[in-house]
């Protein structure tokens, strides 16, 4: 698991919990609803778990392709059969549309992090590599 990784997680807990504010001030008439507050929640929920599914320790891509899979087939199975309130299902083909958006967005982000590309670019930007991802993992710990 590498720092990048972490940025994202809380990048994507960030976009969630911005959603889910907008969401409460259009419940309280603050706010007039719109269609990107009202699932901007779903998209970063669903980007936030594909970036911890991505942060498995394996180097098979197919491996990661599969877990990168689950987080929106696991919301969209809640979807149309809610374990934890089976009065809520609300089969929104829209948030379902999210959900596997905000997969292939977290997907794509890890991949171009991830890519010898982006590694010889930020080797540019610090050829001494001053602060490490060791370092950085270990002020997270």
């Amino acid at each position: 698991m590498g720092i990048y990784n972490l940025i994202q997680y809380f990048g994507y807990v960030g976009l969630t919990l911005y959603g889910e504010f907008l969401q409460t001030l259009a419940r309280e008439g603050s706010r007039d609803y719109t269609w990107a507050q009202g699932h901007l929640s779903d998209f970063g929920l669903s980007a936030m778990a594909t970036s911890v599914c991505l942060m498995a320790p394996t180097k098979h891509k197919v491996v990661r392709s599969f877990l990168s899979l689950a987080s929106p087939l696991a919301f969209t199975f809640h979807e149309y059969y809610p374990i934890l309130a089976p009065e809520e299902g609300i089969k929104d083909m829209q948030d379902i549309a999210c959900y596997f958006g905000g997969t292939l967005l977290a997907y794509t982000i890890n991949e171009i992090a991830q890519s010898p590309k982006t590694k010889a670019i930020i080797k540019k930007i610090n050829p001494k590599n001053r602060v490490s991802n060791k370092t950085l993992e270990k002020l997270v710990k």
